[in-house]
């Protein structure tokens, strides 16, 4: 996944900025404190290797984001790449393994590590030391074999 970091425009308050990308997934842009942050949303197959962004993804995101908004990319702060990894039914894997006893897994976020990376960290630690997930997160309907590796495990 290839991504970079740019200065929002001068004089402009982001703090309340939503994420925002477009429909087909081919950008983001996520505000962070004092700057923005793109992704071009790829996913090129890789083997594992130390990812680097390659000009020509840095320069697509830039031209996806000024195509589709009012925002102006002149210069990134900062780029880089990072590899996604996808378990079989594309959701996140967060619990203990079921063959390997104290082996906890937190894995297979995919495209979506950044927006999800703070519920699925609380999930990991109630689950970690209560064996269920937060009161909350049960709320809105997810259950802890939803994201349980053993769900995976052959029948």
């Amino acid at each position: 996944r290839t991504a970079l970091v740019f200065d929002p425009p001068a004089g402009v308050d982001t703090s309340a900025w939503a994420h925002t990308g477009d429909l087909d997934e081919t950008w983001y842009v996520k505000p962070q404190p004092g700057q923005f942050m793109v992704s071009l949303s790829d996913a090129t197959p890789s083997p594992p290797c130390d990812a680097w962004p390659e000009e020509i993804d840095i320069a697509q995101a830039i031209f996806n984001v000024e195509q589709a908004t009012n925002l102006r990319i002149t210069r990134p702060r900062r780029t880089w790449a990072g590899l996604r990894s996808f378990l079989p039914d594309e959701q996140a894997a967060v619990g203990f393994a079921p063959d390997a006893e104290g082996f906890f897994w937190l894995a297979g976020q995919g495209g979506v590590g950044i927006l999800t990376s703070p519920a699925l960290s609380r999930a990991a630690a109630s689950l970690i030391e209560t064996g269920e997930l937060p009161a909350d997160l049960r709320a809105l309907g997810l259950a802890a074999g939803d994201l349980a590796p053993a769900r995976f495990a052959p029948a």
